[in-house]
């Protein structure tokens, strides 16, 4: 009897009574909730400092879009000015020539510029197609193919159907011995309005690579150039330059993964920023 009445005592010796269990109760709960409160500020801290590195992200990318496209606009006005001046006084061919030679030499980034006319009544006396472009360290006019029918080329046949100005997708330009190019024209009308021919720059997509590459987002950020239709433009990885790929429906982790270079340690984080 002793004895078991002794377990009996030691057991509800060891019951915490109602006035302990009911505090560590309440601080059980308090540690819950202000874990709880704590991993939620953390989650909220994580996802502001996130949307303020994105938003400064974008600010930087809308600069160097803004910096990018100006430079090539600025590039532009060479053959706006061309353009205007044989819309306004006929010029005779030497004069054409020094022009184009003179514009070429004044900003290396210019690979090549030409005149081409939609046909010998717009200019009389003119050649159809005069093209001056870098050749090594010399500015040379290149001569005509016979077989070359720029009034079919996209820089000559879209101005001349909307007699406005027109980039080109990057193209080989294998007249110029397969050199991959972007083309800007800018249109020639006459006194009336109507479209006599275009004034053309080109640039050589190497030149834009290399601005591109110079291009970097925080520390495994970098950018790359891509046209309307979908082809690579410039690309840290140059065996991508000029492919196709399927942009135009919006971006897939598995896409993006053929596009990280190779090496990189990269989080992919959709949608992305496009411009």
């Amino acid at each position: 009897p002793w004895g078991g009445a002794g377990r009996i005592m030691n057991q509800d010796s060891m019951r915490l009574p109602i006035r302990i269990k009911l505090p560590l109760f309440v601080l059980c709960c308090a540690v819950l909730v202000a874990g709880a409160g704590i991993g939620v500020w953390l989650w909220g801290a994580r996802q502001y400092i996130l949307a303020q590195a994105r938003s400064q992200q974008e600010e930087i990318l809308r600069q160097l879009a803004a910096t990018f496209g100006g430079e090539l606009q600025h590039l532009a006005q060479a053959p706006r000015m061309l353009a205007a001046d044989l819309s306004s006084a006929p010029l005779d061919q030497r004069e054409i020539e020094r022009l184009l030679a003179a514009y070429v030499a004044t900003d290396p980034r210019i690979f090549g510029m030409g005149v081409a006319f939609s046909d010998r009544e717009s200019a009389p006396g003119i050649e159809a197609f005069t093209y001056f472009c870098r050749r090594g360290a010399v500015i040379a006019k290149v001569p005509l193919d016979p077989a070359h029918q720029h009034r079919q080329r996209e820089w000559f046949e879209v101005p001349a159907r909307h007699a406005g100005e027109w980039w080109t997708t990057p193209y080989l330009d294998v007249g110029l011995g397969g050199v991959a190019i972007i083309t800007f024209s800018a249109p020639i009308r006459d006194t009336t309005g109507r479209f006599q021919g275009v004034v053309t720059y080109d640039t050589i997509i190497d030149a834009l690579s290399q601005r591109v590459e110079q291009i970097r987002i925080g520390d495994t950020g970098f950018a790359m150039l891509i046209d309307r239709n979908g082809n690579i433009v410039a690309h840290p990885n140059k065996n991508l330059t000029l492919a196709v790929v399927a942009v135009t429906g919006g971006f897939s982790k598995t896409l993006l993964l053929v596009l990280i270079p190779q090496g990189s340690r990269m989080r992919i984080d959709l949608p992305l920023i496009i411009f």
